[in-house]
């Protein structure tokens, strides 16, 4: 009885090694086929590869705008001639989107509309492309963009000239022009795996560890393989060519949380490197002018030359601090410290005391400066002030006495 049970038990062993890596490379197979099949069918691919950004997603960062319901209203240019509304914190990979398409109201003469991008090797080069009004559709061919390459870390428009209405963006929208073929559908698949996510502002609370809308998720693409190799080891088994036992299904959900788990050790592995490369070696003050803030960190440097060596009252005034420019003050507040900060403000403090400090960044077209009088002007207020420092980012200003 032993020897037989044995021998059993041996025959039983010496097939799983060949009927366990089968069934596991056979649902490999078949999940790549399901999903081949789910994006050649109807308009699943182009469904899931489009992005649309509505005007609300984006942020003005140079210039003022409102938002309105779903649209974003840009309704003055900076000093300088020109607004900024774009988002980032996004990645994807420029070879998933041939077209652009867009929805924007309020075209002029003598006013120009760019369409603007930032790549992952070169996030501080902004890349960008007139877009000029059609009677059919409004469509850019990004193939016949250069710079249109790599891995896509930010977007939006720029708006340049004398504005005389609102230019209004309702929808921004990134498109496949047509479905790829079988071995670039492979190649999509083959790179989304391997997609190599950046650290970012919203990694601390989010990970995506692939791309923004990647044709086949990791984690969904494991479960239903695991799925699947349940499904094929159970008919074998009410077919009766194996037994019923706990180990393949064992290893099937192992194997499946080793594949997740070497994804994202690889990806920390990468980050590391990544990160050593962009922070190794530096002095603290060196890292930080390295980091994503680094130009913001460089103007509070030069402000904090001109403030008392003892904490003193500031206040920052931007745009919208609730909003859009809620990440600059905020860091900038953590790059002022010790000082005593209040950076919720977007028009001049009702309430103040000579020597208090007023810092402004980026500019702001309601908020003007007479030097004759050492005034500080906004549509409700003005305030004795004398200014202190100023730069195309900003300007300090120390707050003065009234006159009697």
């Amino acid at each position: 009885m032993k020897t037989d049970s044995t021998g059993l038990r041996t025959q039983d062993s010496s097939r799983f090694v060949f009927v366990i890596p089968l069934i596991m490379l056979i649902s490999a197979l078949t999940v790549i086929l399901l999903y081949l099949i789910y994006y050649a069918v109807s308009d699943n691919y182009a469904n899931r590869t489009a992005l649309t950004l509505t005007g609300n997603a984006l942020t003005v960062s140079v210039g003022q705008g409102e938002i309105s319901g779903d649209a974003l209203e840009v309704r003055q240019v900076s000093s300088q001639g020109v607004a900024f509304a774009s988002i980032t914190g996004i990645t994807l990979s420029a070879d998933t989107y041939s077209a652009l398409r867009w929805t924007i109201d309020g075209f002029q003469d003598d006013v120009v509309i760019d369409f603007i991008w930032a790549t992952q090797t070169d996030p501080g080069n902004m890349q960008k492309v007139q877009l000029t009004p059609s009677n059919d559709s409004n469509a850019l061919n990004l193939n016949a963009e250069s710079s249109w390459q790599g891995t896509i870390v930010g977007m939006g428009i720029m708006v340049t000239g004398h504005l005389s209405d609102p230019v209004i963006v309702h929808q921004l929208k990134l498109q496949q022009s047509d479905k790829p073929a079988l071995m670039d559908f492979l190649g999509r698949f083959w790179s989304d795996w391997t997609f190599l996510e950046t650290w970012s502002q919203r990694s601390v609370n989010f990970i995506e560890g692939m791309p923004h809308k990647a044709l086949m998720p990791i984690v969904p693409a494991v479960a239903l393989w695991i799925s699947l190799c349940f499904a094929i080891y159970l008919g074998l088994f009410f077919t009766r060519r194996v037994p019923l036992t706990l180990v393949p299904f064992t290893v099937f959900i192992l194997t499946g949380w080793l594949i997740l788990d070497a994804r994202w050790q690889w990806t920390l592995w990468n980050q590391l490197e990544s990160t050593k490369t962009q922070f190794g070696d530096k002095t603290p003050e060196q890292k930080r002018l390295a980091g994503e803030d680094g130009g913001l960190f460089q103007f509070i440097l030069e402000v904090k030359k001109f403030l008392p060596a003892e904490p003193t009252r500031l206040f920052i005034i931007t745009a919208d601090p609730y909003e859009g420019t809620r990440y600059l003050r905020s860091r900038a507040r953590y790059h002022l410290l010790p000082h005593n900060v209040f950076s919720l403000l977007s028009a001049l403090p009702q309430h103040y005391q000579p020597g208090d400090y007023l810092l402004v960044f980026p500019p702001l077209q309601d908020l003007q400066y007479d030097r004759n009088a050492q005034l500080l002007k906004d549509k409700h207020n003005n305030l004795p002030a004398k200014l202190v420092h100023q730069t195309a980012s900003g300007a300090l200003f120390r707050m003065q006495d009234r006159p009697l």
